[in-house]
């Protein structure tokens, strides 16, 4: 990225146990970012922070290995179960 001129706004990485994407969502859009890449998510991740993006009205383009092709992905998130 930096031959090209490029910088990460944020690098997150996420460990499945239902956490909420959103702040780590409004922190990347604070802080400019054009687009969002994404890798090795599982779909339900995937929906989770298109619905945050979603939320806060941030546009921008979503790239990502082949989940983002798969149905899920494209369909927004349910609510996420309560853990007793």
């Amino acid at each position: 990225m930096a031959a090209r001129v490029l910088k990460a706004v944020a690098v997150e990485k996420y460990n499945h146990q239902g956490r909420r994407h959103d702040a780590s969502i409004a922190e990347m859009q604070r802080g400019g970012a054009q687009v969002v890449i994404t890798y090795g998510h599982r779909t339900s991740e995937l929906g989770q922070i298109a619905n945050g993006m979603q939320k806060l009205g941030w546009k921008v383009p979503m790239i990502g290995s082949w989940t983002l092709s798969m149905p899920t992905s494209s369909t927004p998130a349910e609510p996420m179960p309560k853990v007793r």
